[in-house]
């Protein structure tokens, strides 16, 4: 529990290290910033490290906007698998949006922050400004969800300790939501938690409500032929934006991929997973994300291939790293 006396002491260091109370593994190193330092938010919000013995993953929790003791908690999953929650937070929702035309952030008026306590975390290790301390060996890196489950408990726990009384209610509802790859990682970390409430101590449960997916990747053999469909075909008067020879390669892609997916899907095979992975991501996403349409919503156009965002390695995200990479460690 973050105590007024942590809270005088957080506000005056550069970071502050807070042990838990449920485990000795399981430490947060976070430094309070204003509305303003890194981020027009329109309220003061955190950045820092959650350490989970060797591991180390990157939060970024922005409170809700209005003062409400009762408010729940949203923490957001980006997919991927690999896609850093900062997307989430500079590009959707956050309290803050990323302005391109100067490189800084801007108030935005419709972030989540308006109804929610916000935690954006990149997940697992090493995504974004997460990483695995030097000379570990790979078995330390989650090789599947249900092992990144485990460090993504820990972290929620951690998060109603350091949180709870300044911000955060110790029953307060909590929502988990992602988009993508979320499809994948939310359902399982739900699970997660409530296998876990089962053998924690009242006092140590965890209030999960709801969760909330949108745009999820759930069945790859569904999802990956679906952009034939999207593509090369007239979908509620707008026209297709793959040429025909695209079109024609990805026709015959379809049942490739399919039978390859289940292959996967009954043998548990990696050889046979990394192969269906390969053949199916080329085949349908890269026409796709190559093209200058945007891959979410064929209406739009992108100005880079995949939306990219050139500026992310800036100086302004760059602040950040150094707070969550240098001055924490």
């Amino acid at each position: 529990m973050l105590l007024t006396t942590s809270l005088v002491a957080l506000a005056q260091a550069e970071h502050i290290k807070i042990q838990s109370k449920f485990s000795s593994d399981h430490v947060i190193r976070i430094k309070e910033h204003q509305d303003g330092d890194l981020c027009n938010s329109g309220s003061k919000h955190y950045t820092g490290l959650i350490d989970i013995s060797h591991k180390h993953l990157f939060v970024w929790f922005q409170p809700i906007r209005y003062n409400n003791p009762d408010a729940p908690l949203a923490i957001w999953l980006q997919g991927g698998p690999g896609g850093s929650s900062i997307v989430g937070s500079l590009l959707e929702h956050g309290s803050c949006s990323f302005s391109a035309a100067d490189n800084s952030t801007v108030f935005n008026k419709l972030s989540w922050t308006e109804e929610f306590n916000m935690l954006y975390i990149s997940e697992p290790v090493p995504v974004g400004f997460s990483y695995v301390d030097k000379n570990e060996t790979e078995d330390v890196y989650p090789s599947h969800a249900w092992t990144s489950a485990i460090d993504f408990v820990a972290s929620v726990r951690l998060t109603y300790e350091i949180f709870t009384d300044e911000h955060i209610s110790p029953d307060a509802p909590l929502y988990l939501s992602g988009e993508s790859y979320a499809g994948r990682w939310v359902p399982t970390y739900a699970a997660a938690i409530l296998d876990y409430n089962e053998r924690a101590s009242q006092s140590a449960q965890i209030p999960l409500q709801s969760i909330m997916v949108g745009n999820g990747y759930t069945s790859p053999k569904d999802i990956y032929p679906s952009h034939y469909e999207v593509a090369c075909f007239e979908v509620g008067g707008v026209p297709a934006f793959l040429n025909i020879s695209q079109c024609e390669a990805m026709e015959m892609a379809v049942d490739h991929c399919v039978s390859l997916l289940d292959a996967c899907q009954t043998t548990l095979n990696e050889l046979i997973y990394s192969s269906a992975t390969q053949f199916c991501y080329q085949s349908f996403i890269d026409p796709v994300a190559n093209s200058t349409t945007n891959m979410h919503d064929r209406t739009k156009k992108c100005p880079n291939p995949m939306g990219a965002i050139p500026n992310l390695n800036s100086w302004r995200v760059g602040s950040i790293r150094m707070l969550s990479l240098k001055v924490l460690r």
